[in-house]
C-alpha cells in the first residue's frame, strides 16, 4: 500500500480504505478512481509497474486475516 501512495501522492487514510476487492483484476496501466473524504475530490490512481508488481508478491503471501484471505482466494489472478 506504501508502493501505491508513494507512486500516486495519496494520503494514506485514503489508501488504506481500500479493500483488495477494489484491486481485483488490476493490470499494468489500469486506474482506479477514489473519492477523498477530506476533499471530496476524485482521484485517480495509477497501477504502474511498481505497484502492481508489489500487489503480486503481497497477493501470493497470503499475508492477511482469515477474513481476508477467505476473500482473497476467491480473487483471479491479478
Amino acid at each position: 500500500m506504501f508502493v501505491m501512495a508513494t507512486n500516486n501522492g495519496i494520503r494514506c487514510g485514503d489508501l488504506m480504505r481500500l479493500k483488495v476487492g477494489d484491486l481485483r483484476g488490476k493490470n499494468v496501466d489500469d486506474t482506479l478512481a477514489i473519492k477523498e473524504p477530506k476533499t471530496g475530490k476524485i482521484k485517480v490512481l495509477a497501477v504502474n509497474d511498481s505497484v502492481h508488481a508489489t500487489l503480486t508478491r503481497f497477493l501470493a503471501s497470503g499475508s492477511f486475516s482469515d477474513g481476508e484471505k477467505e476473500a482473497v482466494e476467491k480473487l483471479p489472478e491479478i
